[in-house]
């Protein structure tokens, strides 16, 4: 036996790892990268085909109607509701949820599976809805089908659950790359918003989908840019300051944006009528808005293009961010089906544009146009909404070609997500995941048992601390002494202000041998880690889970609830463990 392994598993001369497992492990990546690339050809023919039911559908209502204007226009917009309800109400009563956090779900709790029936559906019924000139974007049905897509082809070759969610992950990229032709923030939106996570791996993989996709759209739809506008430069640095301000207001906008479709969406659902009219209501309220303002119908991508060319005045500008978010929550709220990220965008290149006239009334001529200020609008309003800065930054970058906008764009965003993050904890897509109690910050195991447990059933209260003025050379001692692996620093009153592991103390012995330091005149303040996550007694297991996996560590303080950061105990991974196994043993019993 013995020496059939070495046959099959030569060593180098060197007794290092065999040029075999080398083979296999390249084997293994070359066939992800393959079937990352039919992921992305699938998902970028269904992505054409989704645009082309979308026309189809916009045909036939000029076929029954004519020329959209008027009364005509609510007709459509009611018809489309009414055909998305009924067909909604006889085949897919079990379709809940958004499009976007439907996938985020089935990644957090499913494992990447999607039933691919009702993305199908789905599809049918956002053509529908966007066709008949409802408020909604066409990228959320498109993510979706992708990631059907993607899970229904790891399905077939029976991969695992981890690879069948990379697949899953490709299938949205190629979406979000095919309806923006974008590429890289197909990539940035499935890691930062789908998967919640950046590794090598992932996105090497994640890469190939969303090129091949991008490319075979180009190549069948033609090469074009998105928008076309002029080149937008700021005059001053200083200038910078006023980017700032846009992205606190963005910040304001995105948490309005958000939370109009959940509470018009919750008002629907308390009506006393039969679901399957309530998104012809919706659409019927939508379309006497745009009797008057049918700038909102759709995604707008063709109003964004005005906007961003300078082409609106200030008081119609105004009006338009408030007209697009109501009609938004409307189309959506009432049972319609649609992406909003599209929505969001529109409302934030009105919201930017508003601002910048504002800005011309306010400094005349030495400063940019408004249009620059609409373009990093649409950025800062879909970060605040959506809290993915990066996807947004590239998203502005890819469909409009805006490189001379970076600083902008960079600070603008993270400011409206810092403002929103401080005003809403909840984001455009985890505010729906909440009212499915599937919560993202219960991490990647949905059982109920550990949403179900507590951390003051596991946490130790016997936990050794030292104080915040001690030295580290007095550390050094009580690691030794105790034997704990962490140790965590509190003040006088018992307040918790970081935490130091056996880890720092090695970092810092090299740095003592480099610098000629003393450990005795060196507080731990100077090297303790302040950057670690807490939970308090009353967090499940799954919440400790999160953070732990976010953090990178195997044990996390726990802390009293309210403002007084009062230290309690810890949690360790290796109780956690145990406590999860036997956990899921009594659910198998049960």
């Amino acid at each position: 036996m013995a020496e059939a392994n070495k046959d099959r598993e030569p060593e180098t001369a060197g007794g290092g790892i065999s040029w075999y497992r080398y083979f296999i492990n390249y084997r293994i990546l070359f066939y992800e990268f393959t079937e990352a690339l039919c992921v992305g050809i699938i998902t970028a023919l269904a992505a054409i085909l989704f645009k082309l039911m979308i026309e189809a559908v916009s045909q036939g209502m000029l076929f029954i109607f004519g020329e959209l204007t008027g009364w005509r226009i609510p007709a459509s917009i009611a018809l489309g509701g009414l055909l998305v309800g009924v067909l909604s109400y006889f085949l897919a009563r079990d379709l809940k949820g958004g499009s976007i956090p439907g996938v985020i779900t089935s990644v957090f709790k499913n494992q990447g599976l999607i039933q691919g029936r009702l993305s199908f559906l789905r599809m049918v019924l956002s053509a529908l809805t966007i066709g008949s000139g409802g408020s909604a974007g066409k990228e959320g049905p498109i993510v979706q089908i992708g990631a059907s897509l993607g899970s229904k082809f790891a399905q077939l070759l029976k991969l695992s659950g981890r690879n069948r969610v990379l697949m899953l992950a490709c299938g949205v990229a190629a979406g979000i790359a095919s309806a923006f032709n974008a590429p890289l923030a197909g990539v940035f939106f499935a890691l930062e918003i789908i998967l919640g996570r950046f590794n090598c791996h992932a996105f090497s993989v994640v890469v190939i989908s969303s090129a091949a996709s991008c490319v075979l759209t180009r190549i069948l739809t033609g090469d074009r840019d998105e928008f076309t506008l002029p080149v937008y430069i700021i005059n001053n640095y200083s200038e910078l300051l006023l980017f700032v301000g846009l992205g606190i207001a963005a910040g304001f906008v995105g948490v309005l944006f958000t939370r109009s479709i959940a509470w018009t969406e919750k008002r629907f659902a308390a009506l006393a009528l039969p679901s399957w009219i309530k998104p012809a209501l919706g659409g019927l309220l939508c379309g006497l808005a745009a009797i008057f303002y049918p700038h909102i119908m759709g995604g707008g991508f063709n109003i964004v293009e005005q906007i961003l060319n300078c082409q609106f005045s200030l008081a119609l500008l105004g009006i338009l961010v408030v007209l697009k978010i109501l009609g938004t929550s409307l189309t959506l709220g009432s049972g319609g089906s649609g992406g909003d990220l599209a929505p969001a965008l529109f409302t934030g290149a009105a919201m930017g544009g508003f601002y910048g006239e504002l800005m011309q009334l306010v400094f005349p001529g030495s400063v940019c146009l408004s249009g620059g200020y609409a373009l990093v609008g649409m950025s800062a309003v879909f970060a605040a909404a959506s809290r993915a800065p990066i996807t947004s930054v590239f998203l502005l970058f890819e469909i409009t070609s805006a490189y001379h906008m970076f600083l902008p764009l960079l600070l603008a965003s993270v400011s409206a997500v810092l403002t929103a993050s401080a005003i809403d904890s909840e984001s455009l897509y985890t505010l729906k995941l909440s009212r499915e109690v599937v919560s993202m910050h219960d991490g990647e195991d949905g059982s109920a048992y550990l949403r179900a447990a507590k951390v003051k059933e596991l946490m130790e209260t016997d936990w050794h601390t030292i104080d915040t003025d001690c030295s580290v050379e007095d550390a050094i001692k009580t690691f030794g002494e105790n034997g704990f692996a962490v140790l965590p620093i509190v003040d006088k009153e018992g307040r918790y202000y970081g935490q130091l592991d056996r880890k720092d103390i090695v970092y810092w012995r090299l740095r003592i041998e480099k610098e000629k330091l003393n450990p005795g005149q060196v507080c731990v303040r100077e090297i303790m880690r302040d950057d670690i996550g807490y939970v308090s007694e009353n967090d499940s297991l799954a919440t400790a889970v999160y953070i732990m996996r976010r953090c990178r560590i195997g044990v996390l303080p726990v802390l009293e609830g309210g403002y007084s950061h009062k230290f309690i105990g810890m949690i360790t991974r290796s109780r956690m463990f145990e406590q999860i196994i036997n956990g899921m043993d009594v659910e198998e019993k049960g």
